[in-house]
């Protein structure tokens, strides 16, 4: 990874978590819907980013949130489990010709299908993790998927709005 690159992606890093303890906190539907925007952030890391390095971003980003929240490490655990599994992810995903090195999954270089299929299943793993250890228990589990259903949901569209607001195909 270049310097110009790693600048940019500490930016997006800082820009992600400033969302979301500004905006994302406060942009909650009928008390189910959470806009976990900082996800957006681990998941538009590079493709070939290795899995520890991923594993170091990805608890040391929810963490942070963690910190702000005051939420005891779910994020930060279930940032790791994102992490541990996105390239798991991506491998079920890749075409036949593989991917472009240092290509980011967005929707101008994936396409919106694969955009959407890894954005989905990756944001349904986060979510899955984050409320079951934040209810700590089964219990309640229609109510716990209903808030997984709806929090990747919103957190979806939100992501699809910052791609198509932010990332431009590059020319060259």
């Amino acid at each position: 990874m270049s310097n110009r690159s790693l600048i940019g992606q500490m930016i997006a890093l800082i820009l992600y978590v400033l969302g979301q303890v500004t905006l994302g906190s406060q942009f909650i539907l009928f008390d189910r819907a959470f806009t976990l925007l900082y996800v957006g952030f681990l998941l538009m890391l590079p493709l070939d980013t290795g899995p520890l390095l991923l594993m170091v971003v990805g608890f040391l980003t929810g963490l942070t949130v963690d910190i702000f929240y005051d939420t005891l490490g779910i994020n930060a655990v279930s940032a790791l489990v994102l992490m541990y599994v996105r390239p798991r992810i991506i491998a079920l995903l890749t075409p036949q010709g593989g991917i472009e090195p240092g290509a980011t999954p967005s929707m101008v270089n994936m396409g919106t299908t694969w955009f959407s299929t890894y954005v989905l299943f990756s944001l349904l793993v986060y979510n899955l993790v984050l409320f079951f250890l934040e209810a700590s228990s089964f219990r309640p589990f229609f109510y716990i998927m209903g808030n997984v259903l709806a929090s990747t949901i919103l957190t979806y569209l939100v992501l699809v709005i910052i791609q198509l607001a932010f990332y431009r195909k590059k020319t060259v």
